[in-house]
């Protein structure tokens, strides 16, 4: 049986997996520094600094302010993905920098890289990320997913209803789903940043 807290032991670890990446990128090709090096770095920062607001989340049992954390981690892969796409990624890198949205740019094929284009993209290779995406994204804005984190049926005929920051109607596989795919989403961040480096490198 798959503990909470044993997962989120597990997920902690990956904070300093994000700082060795960081030394591993900005090292490589004899420390030369290039555009995609700080799109990377950016993204690693901000994973870690999400990672961290979500294990505080899920300890504090907020899934309303957890769940928005797992979406935004996945916007994270979805960006670093999109330098994957285009033909020139350090004039992409360049672009985001200088304030341009993704959303304005275009891949190879002349697609405007919109996130569900981004993660269809992605599905080939993480088939869990249009699932992921279309979970994840109701919590974002008010929606129909807040109203199961505010009452629950207690019979055919009543109901309770709450007003806690703690989310007792959320069952705890609801929780271990969202830590794996919160896992799952950062090492996948972790295979565009080491692929990078492998490229920097040759």
């Amino acid at each position: 049986m798959i503990n909470i807290d044993q997962e989120l032991g597990r997920l902690s670890e990956l904070r300093q997996k994000h700082i060795d990446l960081g030394k591993s990128m900005l090292t490589a090709d004899n420390g030369k520094f290039y555009p995609v090096d700080m799109f990377c770095n950016t993204i690693l920062n901000r994973s870690i600094s999400l990672l961290k607001g979500f294990i505080s989340q899920i300890k504090e049992k907020n899934f309303i302010s957890a769940a928005p954390i797992l979406r935004l981690q996945l916007d994270n892969l979805l960006r670093l993905s999109a330098v994957w796409q285009v033909e020139n990624p350090h004039d992409f890198a360049s672009d985001i920098m200088g304030g341009k949205q993704v959303n304005e740019i275009k891949n190879r094929e002349g697609e405007k890289m919109y996130d569900k284009l981004l993660a269809r993209n992605l599905e080939k290779d993480f088939p869990w990320v249009i699932s992921v995406y279309e979970n994840t994204s109701g919590y974002v804005h008010f929606s129909h997913k807040h109203f199961a984190n505010s009452f629950q049926f207690s019979s055919e005929r009543n109901f309770e209803l709450k007003i806690s920051d703690v989310d007792e109607y959320v069952k705890d596989e609801t929780y271990l789903e969202a830590i794996l795919a919160f896992d799952e989403i950062t090492n996948a961040i972790f295979q565009f940043v080491e692929g990078w480096v492998v490229t920097k490198t040759q």
